[in-house]
């Protein structure tokens, strides 16, 4: 059943990822042998052991195939399969051996009778082996580090497996402020800027959407009140903003060791988009995972406000864009699920209350932002760095 339903029902699953996990699916399916107190869960457990090393042996054989030279690749073959055959005839004489030594007793617990026999200790062991051997193989062979493992396997057996991100080099960070219409993001997002600039630091103030060229026209479209686009449509403009935002902005500041301020940014489309759109939210994290290639802010700041008092801030700035004259209903919402992505991830989030005053609220995010910000380097290694930058583009300039 592994080998032939297997590929079927991870589909797009990394076969490198697929390896591991299914050796630890056959160790905790032997656990499962080991503690059976009646014959059905035997039989389950027999199934899932037989399944889990199905799949193994399919993707090893297929990891083996695709890796290894044409000029060796029978050699290799050859060598697997008599291992194989050494190492079950070995265990199966050992195993034997073993349970053969071993007695059995019988213990009564609430009146349910458990035999712990020699047979039920190797069991367990071997599915601890089996567990440790499949996450080990896992860690040496995972193509895709810092990729959740079950969303990446419910997104591969749906069609649509999670991607990599892929690595900012340089040591910028990314802080982004998030909340609902009238927070104060934009006032707090110029005082953090402030606050970093006074201590001589590149900031890079942002947001989304809106930040390049193409952003524009997007923001037009989906904030414009005479635009009529459908949920679906206005996610994916979004994502579109935030792919061209990223490639054209973020990661070019970063990489150069710049503080990114972002206002706004993928929670935005998880919260609207998700929550207020009611758009599957796990189909939008998708999309704006991809969008972005995986990048994760270091930071997020949830200016938390009630939408009756937010609402009534944009009111005295001007006319209303689209997303400001949604219902009220809509911006409830919105913000309990930005409450809600801050409650499953506390240490990345800084939720502050947005009806307290300005400057309390930029103290708080300015003591915060310090604790993840790098150590500052000596103003005279700053003043050597730019002038050995200015002697290099000169000399270029020169030649």
């Amino acid at each position: 059943m592994g080998i032939a339903l297997g590929p079927a029902v991870v589909r797009d699953l990394s076969r490198r990822r697929w390896f591991g996990m299914s050796i630890v699916l056959a160790g905790g399916s032997v656990l499962l042998l080991a503690g059976a107190i009646h014959l059905t869960m035997a039989v389950f457990g027999a199934l899932l052991v037989g399944a889990g090393a199905g799949m193994a042996f399919l993707s090893g054989v297929t990891l083996l195939g695709g890796e290894v030279g044409d000029e060796v690749r029978g050699r290799v073959f050859a060598f697997v399969q008599t291992a194989v055959r050494v190492v079950l005839m070995l265990a199966i004489a050992l195993s034997s051996s073993l349970v053969g030594l071993g007695g059995s007793r019988e213990i009564t617990i609430a009146d349910l009778g458990i035999s712990i026999s020699s047979t039920r200790l190797l069991l367990l062991a071997a599915g601890l082996f089996g567990i440790f051997t499949g996450i080990s193989a896992f860690r040496q062979m995972d193509d895709k580090p810092g990729v959740p493992v079950l969303p990446d396997l419910w997104g591969s057996i749906r069609g649509r497996p999670l991607s990599a991100g892929e690595k900012v080099v340089g040591r910028g960070t990314f802080v982004v402020f998030e909340g609902g219409e009238g927070a104060g993001k934009s006032t707090q997002v110029n005082a953090l800027a402030d606050a970093l600039r006074a201590e001589r630091r590149e900031v890079v103030v942002t947001r989304e959407p809106g930040a390049t060229e193409v952003g524009q026209r997007i923001r037009s479209l989906v904030l414009g009140k005479q635009s009529n686009l459908s949920p679906r449509a206005e996610a994916l403009l979004y994502a579109a903003d935030r792919a061209d935002h990223v490639a054209t902005v973020v990661r070019p500041a970063l990489s150069r060791g710049a503080v990114v301020i972002s206002d706004r940014y993928v929670d935005s489309s998880l919260a609207y988009q998700g929550a207020g759109r009611t758009l599957p939210v796990d189909e939008v994290s998708w999309l704006s995972s991809w969008a972005t290639g995986g990048l994760r802010p270091d930071l997020v700041v949830l200016l938390d406000v009630p939408p009756e008092v937010g609402l009534g801030r944009a009111a005295r700035r001007g006319t209303a864009d689209r997303l400001e004259s949604e219902s009220v209903a809509f911006h409830e919402r919105v913000r309990y699920a930005f409450l809600d992505l801050a409650a499953a991830d506390p240490k990345r989030y800084l939720v502050l209350d947005a009806t307290h005053a300005p400057e309390e609220i930029t103290a708080a995010v300015v003591e915060r932002v310090a604790e993840i910000l790098p150590e500052q380097p000596p103003e005279h290694e700053v003043t050597d760095a730019l002038n050995t930058i200015a002697e290099a583009d000169l000399e270029r300039r020169a030649l």
